[in-house]
C-alpha cells in the first residue's frame, strides 16, 4: 500500500558525537519481528555499520503510527600531515 507521508530528519552535533534522528508517519512495523527475519538486510546492515564505527542505533516503530530511528556516532579528530 502506498501512502503519502512526511519524513523529518534532524542532524546535530552532541559534544564529541554526531546524532541523526529520522521520523516518519508511515505504516510502521514490528521492530522485534523484523530484526528476527533473516531477510531484513537493511535493518541488519544499519546495525552492523553503526556498531563498526562505534555508534549506537535505536528503532522505535508501531504499526499504523510511523517509525523513529536514532543514530549516534563518535566524531574523530582530524589528522594533520
Amino acid at each position: 500500500e502506498k501512502r503519502n507521508g512526511t519524513v523529518q530528519l534532524q542532524l546535530k552535533r552532541l559534544g564529541k558525537c554526531l546524532g541523526l534522528a529520522i521520523f516518519d508517519n508511515g505504516i510502521g512495523f514490528d521492530v522485534r519481528n523484523a530484526l528476527r527475519e533473516t531477510d531484513a538486510f537493511g535493518l541488519h546492515n544499519m546495525e552492523h555499520w553503526t556498531r563498526t564505527i562505534g555508534g549506537t542505533l535505536v528503532f522505535h516503530s508501531n504499526l499504523g503510527r510511523g517509525t523513529e530511528l536514532f543514530v549516534d556516532v563518535p566524531l574523530m579528530e582530524a589528522q594533520h600531515a
